[in-house]
């Protein structure tokens, strides 16, 4: 089980892994071919800012018509101006001037803008009055195009090679580009030819490598973080499962140890359980026994607590008294017996607490006569528990008592009366012996 679990979290750790791989692959793959679009995207707003000046270029001398520049041994006169009336002319001050139409000049600037940049122009057409605009196989593909319709043509291409971008779009005949073409058949508005822009790839693609390399270095370290993450994270996981599985090891012996010991805890309880149901039938057994001969006892009697209050009561008590047992059961001694809420000063109960020895009351009900005897309940090291509470109806006894004692006063009455009537005789007899002796006579009666 445990190494079920060590095993799956290792294949979900490598899962991520790859997963993470593959995300950070892809946004690399992606950023890479941003930085691309976007140095292709630079490069082609570099030849579209560079086409625009030079078209700027190109209809500021269209507008003027051309403008005249010293002859000079770098820009002599146009032969294909011959047929332009004042080609030349010279100044008041006698310096030759000559007519720069847009092409001589914008040709002018693209041999300036070779000297100093890696940038290529060049004006071309389809018909070229100079074999130098004389289109290369890329421009010629691009002039077809906008002769179908294409409003500009870009991608890139390579020139003595080098890679560049080419950018191309066509010019249209103007007003002022009749002048000279008029004679090949254009009209205003029709596709002359166009100038192309060639932008050098190289610097922009050692820019675009810089950014390339530092999107990698970039997206390497948080790849490294990431990985990084995943196995700090898959080794708390694995120790926190190792506690886990640990702790459940554990668990697991102490639900063993619990399940034997409430097995155990359950045979002793059943066991407990069987000896307490043994030991209620025994006591309800004996209590039936012990109510039965407190029952059969000739006196009534009930148990008292250390507090003087009925325990129990047989059936002669309850006779007695005309009560229930339950109704006596907690009930003092001297509230069923004297019917008072306090006991009697000679209360045989109380003298007995005190001598710890049976004591005996005798008590008259109606007109029946009861011995109380009260015996104390003793622990095994002599304390009080209880008592038991016996009342025996002597009213026989007391009956005999009192004839005995009747007939004894009656006895005793009858006695003191003959010895008074014998006493008499004998003073009578005094009194006559004593007038005899008066008389002078002897005395006739004796002692």
């Amino acid at each position: 089980m445990k190494t079920r679990q060590n095993l799956n979290l290792k294949k979900y750790t490598f899962a991520l892994a790859m997963g993470w791989t593959l995300i950070m692959v892809a946004s690399l793959i992606w950023n890479v071919s941003q930085v691309k679009l976007e140095t292709l995207e630079t490069a082609h707003i570099q030849a579209r800012v560079a086409h625009e000046k030079d078209l700027i270029y190109r209809r500021w001398n269209t507008d003027h018509s051309g403008v005249y520049v010293p002859v000079t041994e770098k820009t002599k006169p146009n032969p294909y101006l011959v047929g332009i009336p004042e080609r030349e002319i010279t100044t008041p001050a006698g310096k030759l001037l000559t007519l720069m139409n847009p092409a001589y000049m914008i040709r002018q600037v693209y041999e300036l803008e070779s000297d100093i940049s890696d940038v290529r122009s060049h004006l071309t057409s389809l018909k070229p009055i100079k074999p130098e605009n004389t289109p290369d196989p890329w421009e010629r593909k691009a002039l077809e195009s906008f002769e179908r319709g294409e409003k500009e043509v870009a991608s890139l291409d390579s020139i003595e090679g080098r890679e560049y971008f080419r950018f191309m779009m066509p010019f249209y005949t103007e007003k002022g580009c009749l002048k000279c073409h008029a004679k090949q058949g254009y009209k205003e508005n029709d596709i002359r030819g166009g100038i192309s822009v060639s932008i050098p790839m190289t610097p922009l693609w050692n820019v675009s490598t810089a950014a390339t390399w530092r999107l990698t270095l970039i997206h390497t370290t948080i790849w490294i973080i990431g990985l990084a993450g995943l196995m700090i994270g898959y080794v708390r996981i694995n120790k926190s499962e190792q506690k886990r599985n640990e702790a459940e090891t554990e668990l697991e012996k102490a639900y063993t140890n619990v399940e034997k010991k409430v097995e155990e805890r359950t045979r002793e309880l059943q066991k407990e359980i069987e000896e307490r149901v043994h030991a209620e039938q025994t006591a309800q057994e004996f209590a039936m026994q012990w109510q039965t001969t407190m029952d059969a006892v000739g006196d009534a009697m009930y148990i008292l607590d250390i507090n003087n209050k009925i325990l129990r009561s047989n059936k002669l008590m309850s006779e007695l008294f005309e009560k229930k047992e339950s109704e006596m059961i907690g009930k003092h001694c001297w509230e069923i017996v004297h019917g008072r809420k306090t006991p009697l000063p000679e209360c045989p109960v109380l003298r007995m607490k005190e001598t710890l020895k049976r004591e005996n009351f005798e008590l008259a009900i109606g007109d029946r006569w009861y011995d109380i005897a009260v015996d104390p309940l003793l622990n095994d090291d002599g304390t009080l528990m209880g008592a038991v509470h016996i009342i025996r109806d002597n009213t026989g006894r007391k009956l005999v008592e009192e004839k005995i004692k009747s007939q004894l006063d009656e006895l005793v009455r009858w006695q003191k009366l003959m010895l008074n009537r014998e006493d008499r005789v004998i003073e009578l007899k005094k009194e006559v012996n004593e007038l005899l002796k008066q008389l002078g006579k002897e005395n006739r009666y004796r002692n």
